[in-house]
């Protein structure tokens, strides 16, 4: 039971850090949604817990939905937004960790299946990942940097701009990222670490282009 319950407490950490990319890094007031955020994190870590229970590796495939649901419905945000903020943000959120399992890894710090959100060092990493998380957080506020586009219809060029590739893209590469990334718990050489890395980094810059590419197009509408 104390382990169930440690678990759920430190699992709070990863919606938290998740939930904070998506909103920091597209410029939604962080502050002005506390509640929303505290409830979300909560439901959210909930629903992981009982999705980990009964499907285990398999959770994260149910994990990426259910985030997107809670940007939809109590963050208001419209579909296909909804659909990309979330998988940037989780993208982001899993690149992180990667790169920290790689980092424990090439020191000796942590195996493979010490990675496992259910072990001490997993725990610690769980705090690390959450802790770098709201320093970018607050270094985007202060700079003032992010994405302000919000999928509208119309782009610079005057005429319409369908949205649908753009969720079809992403849809692809956090499916192609959530195939492979359980391998970091799994294997126990550094050369699929790598394999990861490469995966999961390659997505993600390729979904930040698109996010730019998309933000100058309606910058000027």
């Amino acid at each position: 039971m104390v382990r169930e319950v440690v678990s759920f407490v430190f699992s709070l950490f990863d919606a938290a850090s998740i939930l904070l990319l998506i909103l920091s890094v597209f410029r939604i007031n962080i502050r002005s949604n506390m509640v929303r955020i505290i409830g979300s994190v909560i439901i959210s870590t909930v629903l992981s817990t009982l999705l980990s229970n009964f499907i285990h590796q398999y959770a994260i495939f149910f994990l990426v939905p259910v985030m997107i649901g809670i940007v939809r419905f109590v963050f208001g945000e419209k579909t296909k937004y909804s659909i990309w903020i979330t998988i940037v943000g989780y993208v982001l959120f899993l690149l992180i960790q990667a790169f920290l399992g790689l980092l424990f890894l090439s020191y000796g710090l942590m195996g493979p299946e010490d990675m496992q959100p259910f072990t001490v060092k997993g725990y610690i990493a769980q705090v690390i990942t959450f802790i770098i998380v709201v320093i970018i957080s607050i270094f985007l506020k202060r700079t003032n940097d992010g994405f302000d586009f919000d999928f509208s219809d119309r782009v610079n060029t005057g005429r319409k701009s369908s949205s649908k590739p753009y969720v079809i893209v992403a849809i692809i590469s956090v499916f192609i990222v959530l195939i492979t990334y359980p391998n970091l718990y799994y294997q126990e050489t550094i050369r699929m670490f790598y394999l990861v890395l490469v995966i999961n980094t390659s997505a993600f810059f390729l979904l930040i282009f698109l996010s730019m590419k998309r933000d100058r197009e309606e910058m000027l509408r």
